[in-house]
């Protein structure tokens, strides 16, 4: 009975922690910037990708994360940013705090840039 429950258990947690990894999808707001919005999506190759909308709008986008992969060892995404505003990329790790906030560290040589974001219903 007891190596039922325990394998029951196992195949539970394996079943959460895949939905984990797509807890990063959808439409985020940084808490400090009201008008910066970032919709985050899964690519056909698996790969995570975000969008930047402005002025609440999805109309008017672009592509400013890309290849966001998830990091089983560190429980984040890594990947790429480039900002709208600037012409340069940058490395980003994302980790997702709860179901509803994440942190975004943008880094370039030895600075670093951290953002916090919040879920929008």
């Amino acid at each position: 009975m007891k190596k039922l429950l325990f394998s029951a258990l196992i195949l539970l947690s394996s079943f959460t922690f895949k939905s984990d990894e797509n807890d990063i999808v959808g439409l985020w707001h940084a808490k400090d910037e009201n008008n910066r919005k970032i919709e985050i999506y899964q690519d056909t190759e698996g790969l995570f990708q975000g969008k930047s909308v402005t002025n609440f709008s999805k109309e008017k986008s672009s592509r400013v994360l890309k290849d966001l992969k998830y990091d089983s060892k560190s429980n984040s995404y890594k990947g790429k940013m480039s900002p709208p505003d600037m012409d340069m990329t940058l490395d980003v790790t994302i980790t997702v705090i709860n179901k509803d906030e994440l942190k975004l560290e943008a880094e370039k040589f030895l600075i670093t840039k951290t953002m916090h974001f919040n879920r929008t219903k």
